[in-house]
Order: C-alpha cells, then structure tokens, then sequence
C-alpha cells in the first residue's frame, strides 16, 4: 500500500492503490514551486502512463476551455485512484473531470512524455510564430537522425564473457540520473538509437526509475527482457555480511528476475581505512554472497570495479566463480597497459568508465586533429579507439544528439598509427578515484 499520512507521507497526500502504474512509493514528488505556497491535495504524478499529460493542467490554470486537460488526464487519474487501472483515453473522458487547486505550468519533460502536440504551455499565449527554449517535446537533431542508420550495427557489437554470456560492447552509462523523467527519456532515445546495456549502481539511487522505465519502453520498441543487459553494482557500505540481502534489494529496485551482470563497485568497505586489512575479508566475503545468487540464477554473470591487479589476483586465487568483467577508469590519459594484459591472460573483459576523461578529453588537440581527419566528433574518435582494442564503453549522457553520436561509432576504424599516437597521451592522470591504496 501507498504511505498515508502516518506512515511518514506529507500532510494533505492521496492514498493509492498498489498497482496499476509504476510510481515511486517512497519519495513523494512536489514541485518546488507548491512549496511557496499554502499546502494542497494532489494526485500522484504518473511518470510512465504514456498518452498522460501533467496533472497540473487544470480548469483554474486554463480556464473554462479546458486546454490543459486535452486527453483527459485530470479524468483518467481519478479512475485511477479509485481503481488502480488506467482507462483508455475515450474511456476516461466519460468520465467526471478532478479538479485540483493547483497553479503552474506543464513541465517540457512530461509534455515530451505525453506525446502530444509538441506545444508548450506558453504557446497559445505568444505572437505567431514565436518559441520558448522549453516548449514542446524533445525533437531529434541531425546526430540522432543519421545514427538511426547504424542501430543494427552497434546492437551487433557483443563480448562473449567467459562463462559465454554475450555482453554488448557498448552501453550507456547512467551515474547521477535520477530524476525519473529524465532517466525516462534518456531510456526512450537510447533504446531507439540501439542501445542494449545499461549501467547502473546502488549508490546511483536510480535502479528502481531505471526498472520502471525499461518494463514501459521494452514493449514499445518490441524487445523482452533478454534482448538488454543489466549491470549494476554492490555498494562499499554494503561489503561483507549485507552484501547478500543488498543484492537482492537491488533486484527489487529493478524489479527484474535476474541482472546480466553484478560488479562490486569497490574494493573497500566504507568506513574503513584504506590500509585497513579487514578490507580483504570483506571482500571475500561479499564475493561468496555474489557466487550464491550467481548460482540460483539470479545474476549471469559476476564482475568487479576499481579492482587494482593485486586484488584481481587475490580474487582469482580464492573464487570458486571467476570474475567475468573488470570495469575501471580507462582512457588515452590513464592507458593501463599492465591491467589490460592482465585482464586479457585471464580471460576478463575490461569495461571503461570515464571514456572522455570527464569531458577534458574532446578539448586536446590531437584528438580534435583526428575528428577532422576521420570527419567524426572528438567523443566518437576516444570511444572508438576503447571498442577497436576490445574495451568495453559506458559513456553517460541526457542529451538526445550526443547519445546518438556516441554509439554512432562503428562504422570507422582508426588507423594502428593514430591509435599509437592517441596512446602517446598517456600521462596517468586520474579523473576519478584511486584504488591503489586500498589493501
């Protein structure tokens, strides 16, 4: 059941049914601009409902014409609340209308996840002609429409791990989106632009939006649950004796039956010092939580992140499972050659994070002397040189044209002397964190 008020739930909050709609259920949605004012009555938003409009188009907002409630949303949420189940659109509109003392406008993103008219609620109140950075849906720009081409080509890049698990060799990274219309929309263009992979982490706090969105969008684009790859990763705060209770809530979040791949995400516990031997024990406790899930089938495959070449041995010598997948900081400014050859003798497939060395990368200028050369953009030239070394990518973004420039890599190759040369600006700079230290 949803929260009531004394179950922690804000004053003035509707009780709703459980199911019906994916909606979070623990941290209730209120726009800032409701807090100015004295507190009101409102209905759940309805984040993945397609066809569903902001619940903030109402008669006192637009007037007696009812502009706002156009595919009756106003109506459709109320048979939702005393229901639980969405009613068609002409279903709803026979409904009686809710009407709700809420002032404001309609977000962009929610107009966007509508897919109405692409007007924004400004529109009918400016000069012909006339537009607002927020109006309307997202559009597709030049990048997503030429990468359309190459979806089939990037859903044909895959790894086979160890255990013969075939993993793609890009994916799109999802590090600080949380925001539940955001990771909606971020998901939509990236599915339609032919991403399969998605990472995520418990620390990310974003795998139960990242569940929600992909259990809607996966029957929009015809695709089942086996048709993506799901990474996400154990938390430092959770090594040890939570390690396996901490997996399973992550499965919850997701609400999937199994995720593709499951990494520890540190090789030391939070809390501890980094120098701290305990660290080990941890560890290896944690690993045996993992090995057990990995055997009721409810991970397929078991990998570990910022792992240094002294914990991977560590690892290998004590694992009855062999981590199939090291996932760590790799780029041409920390070219880990030792780590790579190690991770290729054992048979472990090396995944980069910070590709673009956190944005510092597009700027040198030998790379920029490439993307002329090549005629691509910067991003594409430092994504393509991982990939054409086997190295696996996750780069993250919410703009529509830079995820589909990113995975728009496949149809190039960079010459051995361009690769040398981007390999020349190796300097081990770290853009992120170092695991070294750790014992």
């Amino acid at each position: 059941m949803w929260p009531s008020a004394g179950d922690g739930a804000r004053p003035g909050r509707l009780r709703g049914p459980e199911e019906g709609v994916c909606l979070l259920q623990t941290e209730w949605w209120r726009p800032s601009w409701l807090d100015r004012g004295p507190r009101v009555q409102v209905a759940p938003q309805c984040l993945f409902i397609p066809g569903a409009r902001d619940f903030r188009h109402t008669r006192k907002c637009w007037g007696e014409d009812d502009r706002g409630d156009t595919d009756g949303f106003r109506v459709r949420s109320r048979h939702f609340r005393h229901t639980g189940v969405w009613p068609p659109l002409s279903a709803g509109k026979q409904l009686e209308p809710i009407r709700l003392p809420i002032k404001g406008p309609p977000s962009s993103s929610q107009q966007w996840m509508s897919g109405g008219s692409g007007q924004s609620w400004r529109e009918d109140r400016r000069r012909p002609g006339q537009r607002h950075r927020d109006c309307g849906p997202w559009t597709l720009g030049d990048s997503v429409q030429k990468a359309l081409g190459f979806c089939v080509d990037a859903m044909a890049q895959t790894i086979e791990l160890n255990n013969g698990v075939q993993m793609p060799i890009f994916g799109l990274g999802t590090f600080r989106i949380r925001d539940y219309d955001v990771v909606f929309q971020t998901l939509d263009i990236a599915l339609k632009m032919g991403y399969r992979s998605f990472d995520t982490a418990t620390v990310y706090r974003n795998e139960h939006a990242i569940g929600c969105a992909l259990k809607t969008l996966l029957p929009k684009y015809g695709l089942l649950r086996k048709d993506i790859f799901i990474t996400s990763k154990l938390a430092p705060k959770d090594h040890g004796l939570e390690a396996e209770s901490a997996c399973n809530h992550s499965l919850q979040q997701l609400d999937f039956d199994f995720v593709d791949l499951y990494l520890i995400h540190w090789p030391g516990k939070q809390g501890l010092k980094a120098e701290d031997a305990k660290n080990k024990d941890y560890r290896k406790q944690s690993w045996k939580a993992m090995e057990k899930l990995y055997k009721n089938g409810k991970f397929r495959a078991l990998g570990v992140s910022n792992y240094t070449i002294s914990h991977l041995q560590e690892l290998l010598d004590k694992c009855e499972i062999k981590p199939a997948v090291l996932q760590v900081e790799y780029h041409p400014k920390l070219v880990q050659t030792d780590l790579l050859k190690f991770c290729q003798h054992n048979n472990i497939h090396l995944q980069a994070y910070s590709s673009l060395g956190v944005g510092n990368l597009v700027l040198e200028p030998k790379i920029i002397e490439l993307a002329k050369k090549y005629k691509k953009t910067p991003a594409q030239i430092l994504l393509c040189w991982a990939t054409q070394q086997g190295i696996g990518v996750i780069p993250k973004s919410v703009n529509p044209d830079r995820i589909a420039e990113n995975i728009n890599i496949f149809d190039f190759h960079l010459s051995t002397q361009d690769i040398t040369e981007i390999n020349s600006l190796n300097s081990g700079t770290r853009y992120c964190w170092d695991p070294q230290g750790i014992a």
